[in-house]
C-alpha cells in the first residue's frame, strides 16, 4: 500500500505549520514531521509515502527543495515532490537540479503560491517538466481560505500538452466548491470511466489529466488516491 499524499515539515517548523491546520477541523496521527511520517508508516504497514512539499515564495523555492531532496528515499520509503514557483526567475533551471538530485515528482499549489496556471511564465516550466518526464500534482479546484486562484480541468487542459504525456494529476479537485455546472463540464468535456462505488474517474486531454471524482448522495467530494497511487506506482516502477 502506498500512502500518495502527505506533507511533512523541517523538525523546527512542524508545529507551526501543524497549529494552522486546524481551519480544516481535521484530526492528525502524526506531528508533521518527516520521522513522524516514517514512524506512521511503519505501523500502518505501508510501503511508500509520498511526501508534497510546497514553496509559498519564491524566494523560499531553494529552501523548501533543499529539504525535500534531504528527506527522498529516507528509511526506503519516502517519496519525495519538490515545488516550483513560477514566479523564481530560475525555476525551469530549478526543475532540471532538482531531477539530477534524484527528484522525479513536482508539486504546484497555485492558491498557496499565488499564481494562474495559464501565466506565460508557466509554460517554459512544464515543458520542462514534460522533456524529463517527472509527474506534476496539482491542488486542484478552490480553497476554504481564499477564492482567488482557482484551478480548473478546463484551465489545465489548455496547457497539457506543454507536459507531453508526463503524468499529471488534479488533486482535491471534486471536493473544492465545485458548482454544479463545473462537475456536468468535467462530465460532459471528459472521458468518464466508472470507478465503482457511485464515483467515477473523468480523463481530460487525451488522459493525460486525471481527475477522481467522488459523488455519493449528493455530496461532492476529493478521492483522488486511488488513481494517484497507480501513477505513482506506474512512475517509480514500484
Amino acid at each position: 500500500m502506498i500512502d500518495a499524499h502527505t506533507h511533512c515539515f523541517p523538525d523546527a517548523l512542524a508545529p507551526r505549520a501543524l497549529s494552522k491546520t486546524d481551519l480544516y477541523g481535521g484530526v492528525y496521527e502524526t506531528d508533521a514531521t518527516i520521522s513522524g511520517q516514517i514512524r506512521l508508516a511503519e505501523k500502518e504497514g505501508l510501503r511508500k509515502v509520498v511526501v508534497l512539499h510546497v514553496a509559498n515564495r519564491p524566494d523560499s523555492m531553494h529552501h523548501v527543495n533543499d529539504f525535500a531532496v534531504s528527506v527522498n528515499g529516507m528509511a526506503g520509503k519516502v517519496i519525495s515532490f519538490a515545488s516550483i514557483h513560477p514566479h523564481a526567475p530560475d525555476a525551469a533551471e530549478e526543475v532540471e537540479r532538482l531531477y539530477s538530485l534524484g527528484i522525479r515528482g513536482i508539486k504546484f499549489q497555485p492558491i498557496r503560491q499565488g499564481f494562474f496556471m495559464d501565466e506565460p511564465c508557466c509554460e517554459p516550466i512544464f515543458r520542462k517538466i514534460g522533456e524529463l518526464g517527472m509527474m506534476t500534482v496539482i491542488h486542484g479546484g478552490r480553497s476554504i481560505r481564499t477564492k482567488e486562484f482557482p484551478v480548473l480541468p478546463r484551465t489545465v487542459a489548455r496547457y497539457i500538452d506543454c507536459f507531453q504525456g508526463a503524468p499529471v494529476v488534479l488533486s482535491h479537485l471534486g471536493g473544492m466548491f465545485l458548482s454544479e455546472d463545473e462537475i456536468r463540464g468535467l462530465r460532459e468535456g471528459s472521458t468518464v470511466k466508472p470507478f465503482g462505488n457511485g464515483e467515477f474517474l473523468a480523463v481530460e486531454g487525451n488522459g493525460r489529466i486525471a481527475v477522481h471524482i467522488a459523488v455519493k448522495s449528493g455530496e461532492q467530494r476529493a478521492a483522488e488516491g486511488p488513481r494517484l497511487t497507480l501513477i505513482v506506482s506506474q512512475i517509480f516502477d514500484l
